[in-house]
Order: structure tokens, then sequence, then C-alpha cells
């Protein structure tokens, strides 16, 4: 006579190992989304920051002392403004 007292056990184990799996793939599937969508925002960062270095005064108009002062090629443009 077969011992069916290891059954239930059995379906209640093969249900959460199922559901584990489940469970890892939404994660996973969720991870990837995440990874897609940072690397949409650093290109669009990265696209921010271009246009804010082409804002920046070229190095030939300005010089890098401490504190800022025009160059000799700075202050002609600054006088024929």
């Amino acid at each position: 006579m077969p011992d069916w007292s290891l059954w239930p056990t059995i379906i209640v184990a093969g249900l959460a190992v199922l559901g584990i799996v489940f469970a890892a793939g939404r994660w996973v599937g969720a991870v990837n989304a995440d990874q897609k969508s940072f690397k949409d925002f650093m290109a669009e960062i990265k696209e921010k920051i271009g246009k804010v270095l082409d804002r920046l005064p070229h190095p030939q108009i300005i010089s890098s002392n401490n504190p800022v002062q025009l160059t000799n090629f700075g202050i002609k443009i600054s006088k024929s403004l």
C-alpha cells in the first residue's frame, strides 16, 4: 500500500519552488527594465552636459587664475561689446 502522507508536502514544496521561480523571473524583468531606463537617463544627461559645456566661455577668453581674470583677447572682446 503506497504511503500518501508525503504527497501534500511534495505538492506544497513544488508550489513554493514554482512561486520562487516566478518571483525571480519578475525581478529579473524589472531589473532589466530599470537598466534600460537608466541608460536612457544617462544618455539624456550626457546630452545636457554637452550643451552646458558648449555654453562655457572659450579658454582663450578667460584665464584660469583665481579670481578669474580676462585675457588680452577677452579684454578686446569686452571693449568691443
